[in-house]
Formats: C-alpha cells, structure tokens, sequence
C-alpha cells in the first residue's frame, strides 16, 4: 500500500491531530487507539508516520519522550527548540558525512562517480557550514529581526562565504 494512509495509520493521525500543548499520549492509550501495540515495528510506523502528516498536515506536533514511554505535544517554544536541535543534527550528520566520505579513493572512481562524490562533498560542507553555531552566531548579529524573516539571497551567501564582510545587496 504504497502512498495510500492505512487504517492504523489513519486513526493515529485522527488522535494526535486533536493534540493540545502540553497534552501526553502513553504507549498504553496509543496501543488502544491504534489497535495493535504502538512499541511494536509496525506499530511504532504508524505512529512517525501519523506523527509526520500531523505536523504537516496540521501544524500539531508530537515529540517522543525517550524513556518515559509516552509522548508530548509541544507548545510553539518547544516547536522552535525542536527545530534548533534538528538543525544541529543536521550539521552534526553532514560534518560526518564530510569526514567519512574522505576515506574514497576517487582515482578508482569513474567519471559520474567522481562528480556525485565531489557535489556530496560541497553540500555536506555547505550544510554543515549553514546549520553550524559560527553561521548561526553570524545571522544573529543582523541588523533587525526582518532581516532574519526575510533574508535577501546576496547577503546569505555573503554571510556563508566570508563570514558577513562586505554587503553585496546594496
């Protein structure tokens, strides 16, 4: 059933959609409204995939609580931390990347190859140089908040590229 919403999937989403801030859901209750045990592989897929087309679909979003076997919906504070965090990941994962893809010898590498390894390498780096606490440290040191909210193309790259010197927007 691929790109179809299955029937546990589907009352997931109709359960957590309904989610207020602050509000948790216990393996036990989520076991019951999906029908089958949610700690389970097939359970435990139905509820990241009703937990991802809530936070899309509705803008409510869940967050597991690692050990304590329930989950919680976040407040907008804690949407704004959540992403910080997945940001960091994100770089974390892409600095990795950067570093474990250097053990390739590319001279055994055909020409297609050498290209997609090269273009993995400048997105890993570009990713890790965006997501970093440098890049971050930098965009915090704007003008005005709109300049967050609506940051102009040139003045990014300026930003990513010699760490916010001259302003090429103007």
């Amino acid at each position: 059933m691929i790109g179809a919403i299955g029937p546990f999937t589907q009352r997931a989403i109709e359960r957590l959609r309904l989610g207020r801030p602050g509000e948790v859901i216990t393996d036990e209750e989520m076991s019951n409204v999906l029908g089958r045990d949610c700690t389970a592989a097939n359970g435990a897929n139905n509820v990241r995939t009703a937990i991802r087309r809530v936070k899309l679909d509705h803008g409510v979003w869940w967050e597991r609580i690692r050990g304590e076997g329930y989950w919680r919906c976040l407040d907008d504070r804690e949407k704004v931390d959540s992403g910080e965090r997945r940001v960091r990941l994100t770089a974390r994962q892409a600095r990795r990347i950067a570093a474990e893809t250097t053990t390739i010898d590319v001279s055994r590498l055909d020409e297609q190859a050498r290209l997609d390894f090269h273009l993995n390498q400048i997105q890993a780096g570009l990713m890790f140089t965006s997501g970093g606490s440098a890049m971050r440290k930098r965009l915090q040191k704007t003008k005005t908040i709109e300049q967050l909210r609506q940051p102009e193309l040139p003045r990014l790259i300026d930003l990513m590229s010699n760490g916010g010197g001259r302003d090429r927007s103007t």
